[in-house]
């Protein structure tokens, strides 16, 4: 059994004001969807704005009043991205730099039967072959080779053999995805933002909804 997730990365570093219960314990990946709970959705808020350093977070009406008014030319970062589950087990994740945000891309991209860009160390790839795709946890041999550059230092084969999909399988997967992170942002998050900021709420969404599943960069 396989699935694909859009995932949010909730490291336990991150600041969390006061208005905010849920604490991120430990560092990992946090599937988003339209069943998401509150911790779910309280994470993705601690997340977002820390990752675009909103100074004020003193209340939410101040947060987000804030975060609206980013630039629009600079979109939103949110650490994470999809992942890749095989027999109910975790195989591949975004790397470092991968975020929530780039999910459009990918998605165009398998759809075009190109290996997106994903993060790196470790570096999830998309290889395809015929009617076939391979979701390699960490290759970053056939990442720099799609991209043209050098191969990977030391030619080292990849540690992990990679997820096999129908291609078709995998491009409903990831379209799979990104409909879960659009029904997370108007379901849960929409509902609790309509509790913390009722001003706010709708613009807040709509704004997300362009930020992380409509603009292509």
């Amino acid at each position: 059994m396989r699935h694909i997730r859009a995932v949010l990365l909730a490291e336990s570093h991150l600041e969390r004001p006061e208005w905010i219960a849920h604490r991120i314990e430990e560092t990992d990946f946090v599937a988003l969807g339209p069943q998401s709970g509150e911790r779910e959705v309280e994470l993705f808020a601690a997340a977002l704005l820390n990752n675009d350093g909103i100074e004020d977070r003193s209340t939410p009406q101040k947060a987000f009043e804030a975060l609206l008014e980013l630039d629009p030319d600079d979109g939103i970062a949110v650490g994470g991205g999809i992942a890749f589950y095989e027999n109910d087990v975790r195989r591949a994740v975004p790397g470092c730099c991968g975020g929530i945000e780039q999910i459009p891309e990918i998605v165009l991209d398998v759809r075009g039967k190109r290996s997106p860009w994903m993060g790196h160390d470790p570096w999830p790839t998309v290889t395809y072959e015929d009617d076939r795709a391979y979701v390699w946890p960490d290759n970053a041999q056939a990442q720099f080779a799609k991209e043209g550059g050098a191969p990977e230092p030391n030619g080292q084969q990849p540690p992990e053999p990679p997820i096999v999909y129908p291609y078709d399988e995998l491009l409903r997967g990831v379209e799979q995805a990104a409909a879960e992170l659009k029904g997370f942002i108007d379901g849960p998050l929409h509902r609790w933002l309509a509790a913390k900021v009722p001003n706010l709420a709708d613009a807040v969404n709509e704004r997300l909804t362009f930020e992380l599943l409509e603009r292509i960069t």
